[in-house]
């Protein structure tokens, strides 16, 4: 008997298919935190002129209500593009429900996108409030409240999602330069992945 160490290179195949839509999915995702990170800089074109204010002159912002209007709008169509974005990625991910962590991240994630949802609602909403002179705090404070709500959807991109596509899909080994006794314990201990490999051998004529 041999028994000298060797290396052992072995990866579990992921069918093509599913790591195309995962590379797809991956990709949905990062253009949702790209598409978020630019909606988020135009608020705050408006945020920082009012973040001082508590209370401002009614008729002076009443003056400029097609300002406001158009600003409103641009608000609108940058969380549409977001939710669309959102849409197409949370179904390619759903390629994916068959697993637990999966449908956790999902239901997580569709959580806080409602929040998200909510409160755009409101601050577009409140635009309709220039009268009123707490405007510029109810303005403020409904963008603090999207900006939390940006954070954690990126959070849980980066930390959850991303991950768990580049880990558990897009990573090329699952085991790398394993020496034969550290291998023979792994397997020892997982006959499971013992009959995944003879399967394995066998296709490949070994």
């Amino acid at each position: 008997m041999i028994k000298r160490a060797y290396s052992v290179q072995m990866s579990f195949d992921i069918p093509d298919e599913q790591k195309n839509i995962a590379l797809q999915a991956k990709r949905a995702f990062e253009e949702v935190i790209s598409r978020l990170r630019i909606a988020k800089r135009y608020l705050n074109k408006i945020y920082e002129p009012f973040s001082d204010l508590k209370e401002s002159d009614p008729d002076e912002i009443y003056q400029h209500r097609l300002v406001f209007r158009r600003y409103r709008n641009q608000v609108k169509e940058y969380y549409q593009e977001v939710l669309a974005q959102i849409q197409k990625a949370t179904l390619l991910m759903t390629s994916f429900s068959s697993d637990l962590d999966v449908v956790e991240m999902l239901d997580s994630f569709a959580n806080i996108v409602h929040y998200l949802k909510d409160d755009v609602n409101t601050l577009l909403g409140d635009f309709s409030q220039l009268r009123n002179p707490k405007f510029p705090e109810l303005l403020t404070k409904d963008i603090d409240q999207i900006k939390e709500d940006t954070d954690e959807i990126k959070e849980i991109l980066n930390d959850r999602v991303l991950e768990y596509l580049d880990t558990n899909i897009l990573a090329k080994n699952w085991i790398s330069g394993i020496t034969n006794e550290e291998s023979t314990k792994l397997f020892e201990n997982s006959p499971l992945i013992v009959e995944l490999f003879k399967e394995r051998q066998k296709v490949l004529g070994k």
